[in-house]
């Protein structure tokens, strides 16, 4: 058998196995540093970060940062407010980052409402264009799910907008095929 038809099949095979990994996977920490290790035993647990320039929690009057790699609170994303005088502070709705991201089948959507509102939630292309619209409408206060259908959606960067009565938020989504 020559050279060329063994890296066709290995091309093929790879190719095949590539289909079939369907599995997504998402990143809930982030660290620039040089490495980190979790480490147990005799009923203790040690986290550790190699390398890591900036550690520990920063408060102020107006807001508070936990900084490190080991910091799991699944903390606000800073909402744009448009017009909300009056408002409660922390009382503005909350677009969650989508589950799978990357994603090509289908991913999840999370958004908070802390009260019912008319909330929109559109899907832009990289060029800005309006591909879909996934939620119209009064809704009601709580959590809301909305799934995407990777399928119907070419490979790229898409933009999610949430937009209330009181806020937009957006997040970034990638297509994978």
């Amino acid at each position: 058998m020559s050279t060329w038809n063994r890296w066709s099949i290995a091309l093929a095979m790879l190719a095949l196995a590539a289909t079939g990994a369907t599995a997504q996977t998402g990143i809930s920490n982030y660290v620039i540093g040089s490495g980190a290790t979790r480490s147990s035993g005799s009923g203790m647990v040690l986290h550790a970060t190699l390398g890591q320039a900036v550690i520990g929690p920063a408060q102020s009057s107006t807001g508070a940062a936990y900084q490190g790699f080991w910091y799991t609170l699944p903390l606000p994303k800073q909402s744009s407010s448009v017009g909300n005088e009056g408002a409660v502070a922390g009382a503005s709705a909350m677009l969650r980052q989508n589950t799978p991201n990357p994603f090509s089948l289908t991913s999840q959507i999370t958004i908070e409402l802390p009260a019912s509102t008319v909330a929109t939630l559109r899907l832009y292309d990289a060029m800005g264009r309006e591909v879909k619209t996934l939620l119209e409408g009064e809704q009601p206060a709580g959590t809301i799910r909305v799934t995407v259908d990777g399928a119907e959606l070419p490979a790229g960067r898409y933009l999610a907008r949430l937009t209330t009565s009181h806020t937009q938020e957006s997040i970034t989504m990638i297509v994978v095929k």
